[in-house]
């Protein structure tokens, strides 16, 4: 899935921690950054071809508004490969990663340096399946749940900050 790009592109998310885990992961997000729409072109080619392999993508324009995450301008799943490539303005992983909810998703791999960044914080989450809210980020009530139901436990201080912020 990768095409020999190495630039502008980084793989973030949970797919680290779902391979730490036990292996099993839905997707691996491949984030193009700095609204790289060449990138984007040259690893999506296959999503607009006349081929049978076409009905093997799953394309969204509207990916910022659906994700509301603005900086998210486009995605493009390749069902076979499970790449969703997803088109941002970010313009490094540094800034990237600052906009994640959790820290378990802040694991990253740059393949220009064939770099893979993972901090202390996001590898004891991931371990202990706990849901570290990432910097000062809110996650979304349906992100907590989603992780909630696939057996992962609410930090300790971070369920008390919420309760303390719900009055």
């Amino acid at each position: 899935f990768w095409n020999g790009i190495t630039f502008d592109c980084v793989i973030a998310g949970g797919f680290f921690a779902s391979a730490m885990e036990d292996g099993t992961y839905k997707d691996i997000d491949v984030f193009i950054l700095n609204d790289n729409n060449g990138v984007f072109s040259d690893l999506t080619a296959g999503s607009r071809s006349d081929n049978t392999g076409a009905h093997d993508w799953e394309i969204r324009g509207d990916a910022g508004e659906y994700l509301q995450n603005p900086h998210i301008l486009a995605t493009a799943l390749n069902k076979k490969t499970k790449a969703q490539y997803i088109l941002t303005d970010y313009t490094s992983r540094e800034e990237l990663l600052k906009s994640f909810d959790y820290k378990h998703c802040t694991v990253s791999y740059d393949p220009k340096e064939e770099k893979l960044y993972i901090t202390r914080s996001a590898f004891d989450a991931i371990r202990n399946k706990e849901l570290v809210v990432n910097g000062d980020n809110k996650p979304k009530y349906w992100r907590e749940q989603k992780f909630v139901k696939r057996g992962w436990r609410l930090s300790a201080i971070d369920h008390h900050q919420g309760l303390l912020n719900s009055y």
